[in-house]
């Protein structure tokens, strides 16, 4: 889904220019100094709602329904972003401390917690300018659904058993429609898309199981799979590891010897041209 963040972007501009009127007429008793000073707060609110509604909506997908995103308060929208690896624990103890803000301008502002928001304003800037960036870039390109600490134990463990396979992940945690306890589907690709010993496969399985990792990890061979299911999983796919220098210049040495023997195997003529 494609999030519009136009609107938050006149917000974000609106408050920039809020605050730069602001120091412009830093004198108290300047009529034009009540004005922006209230401007400031008003913008600041309206990015903060803002913000986290295209948040909720950014979240969605990792979700088994929107309800479920639509319940979530405005500071477990942060931390959800943080969990799926969308903003750093930073940035979102940040965006936590500007909630906190907004309710104490709410109620008071005149008080010291109201300066010290207007202090805090030009940072506040750039972390939202941070998070309509982050959404736009999520616009873009296939994501794979799996948090930082998860996804470096899955790889570790490729490269462990699997050193030499390319692994591509296909399914919901790539196509978007992943919930937090999604599975997670892998097809290993080994080299000249032969058969991988199915001795490596259980320990890999074994190993992942044994593992961190919360949810189940369901891993296919490709040479395995039949063809149909090839096509299924070329239509949307991410690669996870790919294939490793030394099986790539052993598939040109082996393309080169095929061109030079027509009278190779075809069926495995066929399978290098997948690779």
């Amino acid at each position: 889904m494609t999030i519009d963040t136009t609107f938050l972007r006149r917000c974000i501009a609106s408050l920039e220019t809020a605050v730069d009127e602001l120091e412009r007429h830093g004198d108290r008793a300047d009529a034009l100094y009540g004005i922006y000073r209230t401007t400031c707060f008003r913008k600041f609110e309206l990015v903060l709602e803002h913000g986290g509604k295209l948040l909720r909506k950014r979240l969605a997908a990792w979700f088994a329904t929107n309800r479920q995103a639509d319940r979530l308060h405005f500071k477990d929208l942060f931390r959800h972003a943080a969990r799926h690896d969308l903003m750093t624990p930073d940035c979102v103890e940040s965006w936590l401390r500007y909630r906190d803000s907004g309710d104490a301008v709410v109620h008071d502002d005149a008080g010291a917690l109201a300066e010290a928001t207007l202090r805090r304003l030009p940072a506040f800037i750039a972390d939202a300018r941070s998070l309509a960036e982050m959404i736009e870039r999520e616009n873009g390109g296939r994501r794979f659904h799996l948090a930082r600490p998860h996804r470096r134990i899955l790889e570790a463990l490729l490269r462990k058993y699997l050193p030499d396979v390319e692994v591509w992940a296909y399914g919901s945690r790539v196509n978007g429609r992943s919930h937090d306890g999604s599975d997670l589907d892998l097809v290993l690709r080994g080299p000249g898309l032969g058969k991988i010993p199915v001795d490596r496969l259980v320990d890999f399985e074994e190993a992942v199981r044994e593992s961190m990792i919360p949810i189940l990890v369901e891993a296919r061979d490709w040479a395995r799979l039949p063809e149909a299911f090839h096509r299924e999983i070329e239509r949307e796919y991410v690669v996870l590891v790919e294939a490793s220098a030394t099986r790539t210049r052993m598939t040109r040495a082996d393309r080169r010897q095929r061109q030079a023997d027509p009278s190779g195997d075809e069926g495995a003529d066929s399978d290098e041209e997948a690779v």
